[in-house]
């Protein structure tokens, strides 16, 4: 135990506090700069500073020095653990070395509290710290971005895969393939373009053939061709593949026996191949006999057709232009036309319900 006296000599003092620079220092004057080191420790000693004050105050008012340096050690020996050792005098190295170490302890303690106490991070936040690759990988919304690739990917299947034959379908715009058809014929009316475009665009949206007849005479044969020619192969890419071929025939090819004692047969000659291509195209249908002409019943019915995507384009060649203020004009027209080539039907048993199905759409063909 070191001597009170011994330990209170000016030598000593000045040892253990180097603030002193002059032995003759007021004991008054030690004591306050003591106290300023103290209070000024840190911030997390501040309450405790504010109680080492009060007693600074009184220390001040006595006059005996001595005692108010022995009371103010007295608190010194008296504080918290958490207070900083190298503002505390008396005390020896080994003491010093375990409040050093109490003092690490309680800084890491309070560290601690701090990041337990500290706000969590919201979930979701890969944006905020840049569009890093690993920020992206860890992100929540890359969930999101799988669904959305996945659902890209059966929107494209559904609209680009034949359910019937797995082919691939490359629907194009028939707006704009009809326009440069358009151009290249522009004797022909809009109406006359924009039945044909609609007449093609409803086989898929009501999954029902449609019947285009062209009426045309001698002088606009050609021109009758080549418009069937485009019509087709803009049809034959809307409604199947471009790389099919329509089905192209003469009326005068199914006038045979055989075909006019069994019309089943022409059904089953060109089905598979209508259902690659979707086109039906006869030229000259005045030459088709009635009894080869009953297959049309079937291919062209619109609730139990033979194909249902199916566009059949039928061309009839007449001896006078039919004018189209009235389109009645022209279906009555072709009536009596068929009528008169299709005599071995009957006009009430066969003949009409054929021809109903036969003439959904007429247009006449202006000569350029």
């Amino acid at each position: 135990m070191p001597n009170p006296d011994a330990s209170s000599s000016p030598r000593n003092l000045r040892s253990r506090n180097r603030k002193v620079i002059h032995e003759d220092i007021e004991i008054t004057d030690i004591s306050s700069a003591r106290a300023s080191s103290f209070v000024q420790a840190r911030p997390e000693d501040y309450l405790f500073g504010e109680e080492i004050s009060s007693e600074l105050g009184e220390a001040n008012e006595s006059t005996e020095a001595r005692k108010t340096s022995s009371k103010f050690q007295n608190v010194m020996y008296d504080r918290p653990d958490n207070i900083r050792s190298d503002s505390l005098p008396y005390k020896s190295d080994s003491e010093n070395s375990d409040s050093e170490d109490s003092n690490t302890q309680s800084i890491s303690s309070v560290e601690q509290e701090k990041e337990t106490n500290s706000p969590q991070v919201p979930p979701c936040n890969g944006f905020s710290q840049g569009f890093s690759i690993q920020a992206l990988l860890n992100d929540c919304y890359l969930g999101v971005i799988i669904c959305l690739i996945i659902a890209l990917y059966l929107g494209s299947c559904v609209l680009y895969c034949n359910d019937e034959e797995g082919m691939v379908n490359k629907p194009n715009n028939l707006t704009e393939d009809f326009e440069r058809v358009w151009k290249q014929f522009n004797k022909q009316d809009e109406d006359f373009w924009r039945s044909i475009r609609v007449g093609v665009e409803e086989i898929l949206e009501l999954e029902q053939p449609r019947v285009i007849v062209f009426l045309y005479k001698n002088d606009s044969m050609a021109i009758t061709k080549n418009i069937i020619a485009k019509v087709s192969k803009a049809a034959v890419c809307y409604l199947s593949d471009c790389s099919q071929e329509p089905i192209d025939i003469e009326g005068s090819v199914l006038n045979t026996t055989e075909l006019q004692d069994d019309f089943g047969s022409i059904v089953t000659n060109y089905r598979e191949q209508l259902k690659k291509s979707g086109v039906f195209i006869i030229q000259n249908l005045q030459l088709v006999p009635g009894k080869s002409a009953q297959a049309l019943h079937l291919f062209c019915d619109e609730y139990n057709p033979v194909v249902e995507r199916a566009l059949f384009l039928f061309t009839v060649k007449v001896d006078e232009f039919i004018e189209l203020p009235d389109i009645y004009t022209a279906i009555s027209f072709l009536e009596d036309l068929l009528l008169k080539v299709w005599n071995d039907l009957g006009v009430h048993d066969k003949f009409h319900p054929l021809f109903t199905r036969i003439s959904g759409t007429v247009l006449s063909v202006r000569p350029q």
